[in-house]
């Protein structure tokens, strides 16, 4: 009689290095590969948790950032930003943010223009560590966006099938059932280890080896017990005796036992404007509590199918371990890991943001070394100099700002010589790229939002179209603006050209001491018998010298701020500041600022809180106006208890169809938290 064995792998999941089964020093040499690899390029996942599956033109998306280490999936935060995109189907950025690592989560919003045209977008959501990395490792899911108004066309990703994969012939085969894997070697095969060739069987998930053995003479068929075998993608390897890859396998496992999750309601179904109190308990396999926290998103039904929604875990275990062809493990370069040719963090942790550029001389164009650059933020008042270096270059970091932040650039050369003009480089984002075909968006207006909701379609679109009215004459008397500045101040002082025309001044200087507590002594100005040293020219930091010579007739206005109104410029405004504009229009600018440039990097997205609807008054409760939502509530980071509770709660809307509750989340140790459940509604006519 025949025994069959079947192999159970050991795996040692504390350590997460699994020991191969065999010790021979080529089998070990595999395992300190892979171990090697992980060890010098540790990569990471992202996982983007939306509210809603489908949006409408001029929604937000909301979302939460799961970023975790690829190989354990234990929450990383190493990473300062993450960076998330909105894509177009022509791969335009529609609209980029920048999220800053906040309570060790990443949270924030995307507001999508009201002028979106109705089609199949891309979100997008990377690390500056990820940037290296092949696209398929990348967060990139379609995104259906409805606009009743401006339709435009829909764009299906386009899969090319790998016509080479096909054409090889197999050295082996796999074949699972009823949880036995099955791998027949090829006659090829056992015609090389008849011939003495040594041939070696790996299996890794991750990148982490849990099977490794040379292959024996005579034996065609080795079984493995799947239930031993880690989640997510395995990858199956044949290798000569010099690790020469020679074929390869998918296999995608499931998660056999996963944390036990108990949900429970305060009531089993809920009328209109009601609380709904959910409580949670999350434990481990053992038993223990979880430690962590996640997110949830609750939706209406009758807008919103989540069933398009990608879950966090087949994202996590099998999609973002896949090729976009599932022919290929995506993460690292077997063949050069294999040889011990390893690969290196190519991107970079996001530390601070970088502004850099060089320093060219305007009119030799040649890069200036030694040139004096400074930068000036306009709203923070941060400012920083430095000189160029011997290829003219300069770069300022260390330091953060705001999205909708602007940053004056200047340079000069020796003595003043403001012939210098700085370029600075733009910003370098990830360059997605999309494969795909056209089709008419008209035809699927609904795409992942329900049929049922046609009249939230039509009476947008009632207000999304204009009108024609009858022409109608305004008259009124033109008030001339005072106070151009970006930095006016309305306790400042300000005089207007004609008021510094009259009567007519010889310099900068005459017109400056018109002012009340200005007083000029050389080339000192005194405000209030205190030397001031903040100017500026178009809200472009300078000084008295550089202006002293301006051309009075070019002067449309200046403004004089001190006391209490000049606390916005910090200490540098502790003495005041003078603001000079010149005029616009055919009267030119001075010289001067052909030597400041001004830029807007993207700055960190301001921390903005989602505000669920909330009836706890009577008066709130009898309100008239329609509750018709899509989203009922959002939460990026729910706190799990020591003894492993998490609590959340929220009102319902007018609708009477069922909510979905969508949790998604990674515990402290790496484990998977994915909860679906339903919120029965009663129903009122």
């Amino acid at each position: 009689m025949k025994t069959i064995k079947i192999i159970v792998p050991t795996i040692l999941y504390a350590g997460m290095l699994l020991p191969c089964m065999a010790q021979s020093s080529l089998v070990d040499s595999i395992q300190d590969r892979f171990k090697d690899q992980l060890m010098l390029f540790p990569q990471e996942k992202l996982y983007l948790h939306t509210d809603k599956s489908a949006y409408i033109a001029g929604d937000t998306i909301w979302f939460r950032a799961h970023v975790v280490d690829a190989a354990t999936h234990i929450p990383a935060t190493v990473s300062r930003c993450v960076y998330v995109e909105l894509i177009n189907q022509l791969d335009s950025v529609i609209h980029r943010v920048r999220v800053c690592l906040s309570d060790s989560i990443y949270c924030g919003y995307m507001p999508i223009p009201i002028s979106a045209p109705q089609s199949s977008y891309h979100l997008c959501a990377y690390t500056r560590f990820m940037e290296n990395l092949n696209q398929d490792c990348l967060f990139d899911v379609e995104l259906p966006v409805i606009n009743p108004v401006i339709t435009g066309n829909i764009y299906e990703t386009l899969k090319i099938k790998d016509e080479q994969q096909d054409a090889t012939a197999s050295l082996f085969d796999l074949n699972h059932q009823n949880d036995i894997l099955s791998v027949a070697l090829s006659p090829v095969v056992l015609a090389k280890l008849s011939r003495g060739e040594k041939l070696y069987l790996t299996m890794h998930c991750r990148g982490i080896v849990f099977y490794a053995e040379a292959l024996e003479k005579e034996r065609e068929r080795y079984l493995f017990d799947i239930s031993t075998f880690p989640a997510g993608v395995v990858q199956t390897l044949l290798l000569d005796d010099r690790l020469h890859l020679l074929d390869q396998h998918l296999l995608c496992t499931n998660e056999r036992k996963g944390p036990d999750i108990k949900f429970t309601t305060d009531k089993p179904t809920y009328s209109r404007r009601e609380q709904v109190n959910v409580v949670m308990k999350l434990l481990d396999e053992t038993g223990k509590p979880l430690k962590g926290n996640f997110s949830v998103s609750v939706t209406d039904d009758a807008s919103v199918c989540l069933d398009s929604l990608r879950m966090i875990a087949p994202y996590l275990l099998w999609e973002s371990d896949l090729s976009a062809d599932r022919q290929q493990w995506p993460r690292y370069n077997l063949k050069n890991l294999l040889n011990g040719n390893y690969q290196h963090p190519g991107g970079r942790f996001d530390v601070s943001p970088e502004i850099k550029g060089i320093a060219y001389d305007f009119y030799s164009r040649k890069a200036k070394t030694d040139a004096e650059v400074s930068i000036f933020g306009i709203e923070s008042l941060f400012s920083a100099k430095q000189h160029t270096d011997s290829l003219g270059r300069f770069c300022f970091t260390g330091f953060d700002f705001p999205e909708g932040s602007t940053f004056l650039i200047r340079a000069t050369g020796k003595r003043g010589n403001k012939s210098i003009q700085p370029i600075v480089e733009p910003e370098v984002f990830y360059p997605f790229k999309h494969s795909v075909v056209n089709h008419n968006a008209n035809s699927a207006k609904s795409y992942a939002y329900r049929n049922e909701n046609q009249e939230r379609f039509d009476s947008l679109a009632q207000a999304m179209n204009s009108y024609q009215l009858d022409e109608v004459i305004v008259k009124a008397d033109s008030v001339k603006k005072i106070g151009k500045s970006v930095y006016h101040s309305f306790m400042g002082r300000v005089k207007t050209a004609e008021e510094l025309m009259t009567p007519h001044p010889r310099s900068l200087t005459d017109m400056l001491e018109r002012f009340p507590g200005v007083y000029i002594s050389g080339d000192s100005v005194m405000l209030s018998g205190i030397k001031n040293e903040l100017f500026f020219l178009d809200d472009i930091p300078t000084t008295f010298e550089d202006v002293r010579n301006i051309n009075i007739d070019e002067i449309d206005e200046i403004e004089v701020i001190k006391d209490a109104s000049a606390a916005v410029f910090g200490m540098k405004g502790a003495n005041g500041a003078i603001l000079i504009m010149t005029k616009r229009g055919e009267i030119t600018r001075p010289e001067l600022v052909r030597n400041v440039v001004r830029v807007s990097p993207l700055g960190y997205q301001r921390l903005k809180r989602f505000y669920p609807v909330c009836y706890d008054t009577e008066e709130k409760q009898s309100s008239v106006s329609e509750d018709n939502r899509s989203t009922l509530y959002w939460n990026p980071c729910v706190p799990i208890t020591d003894n492993g509770e998490a609590s959340f709660d929220f009102y319902t809307s007018d609708s009477d169809t069922p909510y979905t509750i969508l949790v998604q989340g990674v515990s402290e140790d790496g484990r998977i938290i994915s909860l679906k459940r339903k919120i029965s509604r009663t129903v009122t006519r």
